[in-house]
């Protein structure tokens, strides 16, 4: 199976648009051809979603919608190896964009900076309409802007002075210890009341 890469931004006919246009990379399976595109503007950053569709089209233009196809998205991560898994395999959707409507669509969020590959394998859901295809393409994915989290801050348990210094025993001039307070009163007490008896014994 001979595949055609094909990309608009060296193409004569996009450097000569007057307007602005969107990058979009172009590859050919067989009898389909394969748009491919990331938002934000081919520019995925770390750590923030990203955008990833596949226009699918035959032969004189038809599209593919996804609703007709079994398609499965992979992404690995660069450099890789045949014994890597893909780092995600992300649910393909339908969606409307530009002039296509019905095609796959991915979200995606890359954990990191640096070089990652899309491979999409899609089966006809009718024999007839195509023949199987793999697509791959290379993602180029920046470090990410977002500012680390703020930490929030947590309050610190607020505690009543008197359950602090029954619970620690700290002195404190303007709440004194409760315990010593106990203390000097029940010698107070016994105190008195020896006086109280030894007057008792004295009387006639």
């Amino acid at each position: 199976m001979q595949t055609l890469t094909i990309n608009f931004l060296n193409s004569p006919s996009f450097l000569q648009l007057s307007a602005p246009a969107i990058a979009h990379e172009v590859q050919v399976v067989g009898d389909v051809a394969g748009t491919w595109h990331v938002e934000p503007n081919h520019n995925p950053q770390a750590g923030e979603p990203a955008l990833i569709w596949v226009a699918l089209t035959k032969q004189g233009g038809e599209i593919v919608p996804l609703s007709t196809a079994d398609c499965q998205m992979d992404i690995y991560r660069q450099p890789q190896t045949a014994a890597d898994a893909p780092i995600v395999s992300p649910n393909l959707k339908a969606i409307n964009v530009e002039t296509y409507r019905g095609i796959p669509s991915a979200e995606v969020i890359f954990p990191q900076a640096g070089i990652y590959t899309a491979k999409l394998n899609c089966t006809p859901k009718n024999p007839a309409d195509f023949s199987p295809l793999r697509m791959e393409y290379n993602i180029t994915v920046a470090a990410g802007t977002q500012p680390p989290p703020t930490p929030v801050a947590i309050p610190k348990p607020v505690t009543s002075p008197v359950a602090s210094l029954v619970n620690t025993g700290d002195s404190n001039p303007a709440f004194p210890n409760l315990a010593s307070i106990v203390s000097f009163g029940g010698i107070i007490i016994v105190g008195l009341l020896m006086v109280f008896v030894a007057f008792r014994r004295q009387k006639p």
